[in-house]
């Protein structure tokens, strides 16, 4: 079911959608235009322009006491706090629970429910709204009064929180292990690891965790630097693995390590725990250890152990497995290269070969299109899609779409293989999950027939960010580039100009609630699951009423001192 969001997320989605499209919320917005010219953005540099603003209206002697008595201040003042906690949620990859004075009460700075842990809240202005993440809660509204009494920067605000949430996060061990590897990559979300307590993090501070082929060369060098420094060899191995700060060195860089090389290599991966493995591997020899309960296996069935390249280059463990992650990846990108394919919504010209398609192929890409965009307007909205086909009479350019109730995808796929008479061309599509490097997320698989010469046989995934998942709102829809799978029955060289014809098909099909097609407004052109939705609220839920508001902003306490 569809999570409808509580009052208080109602009113943070409302100003979310102004701040985005640059209106003016019901009620006014005080400082609209100097908004508007720090052109707020996903970008360090925005963080800045906002900075730079406060400062410049500490200078002009516009302080909080000033602006709490203009029309429209609780509209600004909650965007600003908005704004920064998005901010903080991006750096750290953690999705922001909002929070009004209510709701802070009953956790603790740590972001504990614990009675023990709950400071007293005064009702006071840094306290009105705020939110919680998973390691412990912001409270932007704080940052913003020290700004304007000149006490702080807004930068160091922001950088402050994102290294005290970060160097708080604590993994458990025995979780999901795809849940592990997401935790443990949070940590140099920032692109430097924070977090202290992984062993020999002064080192690792200086990798530019970025994902490239350059940073498995500099893990490469600090692999190195440790073994020459510490003298290991295999009579440490057992020592080394007992500590937890050694452990969290494993996981961190194994983790990485993996996630790297599936995205060098444009792959698919899933990440298993030694249990998992031993009940689908037939592998007697496959038993517990550290290195082999944090295990990927990559699109095609390679299963591989990046954990053992940390360990087998300190300790020399096993002379047939790379000892360095620039060989591991090179491993993964020769076995499993081209595995998954990504097209963007615009490819330049001079990045693709020009193609005349098949005119049935044409045809058959632009329905194809059209159903991909049905499912998207009904996904965007909450709606199921379901198991659903395009029907195209040809002699009347007539246009329907069939939603089987009781279908299951087995036997809808072998009706693909049997044409009816006289019939061009085939669809179906079905909810599915994708794979992607950047984790897993959902999807849309769009099967196409043609049966024609010369015949097609093709399936494409749509993958998008479901309203119903643990980003919820505070990503909002979004669909992301058409990923292709297969490895046989691929029209080589085609698949570039036959998504084009795709996309094109999608614009045919306008949304009901926006008036254009769903990938005019929802489409981001990177498989970034925790990029926002480039539009994050629908316009008819946009109708937000003051009276409605749960968030009240406190007047900062006065303190009174008795002259003597």
């Amino acid at each position: 079911m569809f999570n409808q969001p509580n009052a208080v997320q109602r009113q943070v989605e409302y100003l979310r959608y102004h701040l985005q499209q640059q209106t003016v919320p019901n009620g006014g917005m005080l400082f609209f235009k100097a908004l508007q010219q720090c052109k707020l953005g996903n970008t360090d540099a925005s963080i800045h322009r906002l900075n730079q603003l406060l400062q410049q209206m500490e200078r002009q002697g516009i302080t909080l006491n000033k602006i709490l008595k203009q029309q429209g201040h609780k509209n600004f003042l909650l965007t600003l706090a908005i704004y920064i906690i998005e901010q903080i949620g991006r750096k750290i990859d953690d999705v922001p629970m909002w929070k009004n004075y209510e709701d802070l009460t009953k956790i603790g700075m740590d972001g504990s429910t614990d009675e023990q842990s709950q400071p007293t809240f005064e009702q006071d202005f840094p306290f009105s709204f705020g939110a919680q993440f998973s390691y412990g809660i912001s409270l932007p509204l704080g940052a913003v009064q020290s700004v304007l009494d000149g006490e702080m920067s807004l930068v160091d605000y922001v950088n402050d929180t994102v290294n005290q949430l970060l160097s708080k996060a604590q993994i458990n061990l025995l979780d999901d292990a795809n849940d592990i590897c997401t935790h443990y990559l949070k940590k140099v979300r920032t692109g430097k690891l924070i977090d202290n307590i992984v062993a020999y993090h002064k080192l690792l501070s200086k990798v530019n965790f970025d994902y490239s082929y350059q940073s498995l060369k500099q893990i490469d060098q600090c692999l190195t630097a440790i073994k020459n420094h510490e003298n290991f060899t295999f009579k440490n191995y057992d020592e080394f693995v007992s500590k937890a700060e050694n452990q969290a060195f494993m996981y961190l860089l194994g983790c990485y390590i993996g996630m790297t090389s599936a995205r060098l290599a444009t792959c698919s991966i899933k990440w298993f725990n030694c249990k998992q493995i031993q009940e689908i591997s037939d592998n007697p020899d496959f038993h517990f250890c550290l290195e082999n309960n944090q295990v990927i296996i990559f699109d095609g069935g390679y299963m591989r152990t990046p954990l053992l390249v940390v360990t087998n280059r300190l300790f020399d463990l096993l002379d047939d497995y790379p000892t360095t992650a620039t060989a591991f990846a090179d491993n993964v990108m020769r076995e499993n290269a081209g595995n998954l394919s990504s097209y963007p919504l615009s490819v330049n010209a001079h990045q693709r070969e020009e193609k005349k398609l098949p005119e049935d192929w044409q045809r058959a890409m632009n329905l194809a299109g059209l159903l991909a965009g049905w499912n998207m307007i009904h996904l965007s909205d909450g709606s199921e899609s379901g198991l659903m086909s395009i029907i195209y009479d040809e002699a009347s350019n007539n246009i329907s779409f069939e939603k089987f109730v009781d279908g299951d995808v087995g036997s809808l796929l072998q009706r693909l293989e049997i044409p009816k008479e006289g019939q061009k061309f085939d669809f179906l599509s079905y909810d599915m999950y994708a794979n992607l490097p950047t984790g897993r997320t959902d999807g849309v698989t769009i099967e196409v027939r043609v049966y024609t010469e010369p015949k097609l046989t093709l399936s494409l995934i749509v993958p998008y960010r479901n309203l119903n998942t643990q980003y919820g709102f505070t990503r909002g829809f979004a669909i992301y580039p058409v990923v292709n799978y297969q490895k046989e029955d691929c029209p080589d060289g085609w698949l570039e100009a036959l998504t084009q014809e795709f996309y094109e098909g999608t614009k045919g099909l306008k949304s009901p609630v926006h008036g254009t097609d769903s990938w005019s407004v929802y489409y981001l052109d990177k498989h970034d699951l925790y990029e926002p939705s480039p539009l994050i609220s629908n316009p008819k839920d946009n109708g937000f009423d003051e009276k409605d508001s749960q968030i009240t902003i406190f007047p900062p306490l006065v303190d009174y001192f008795e002259l003597y």
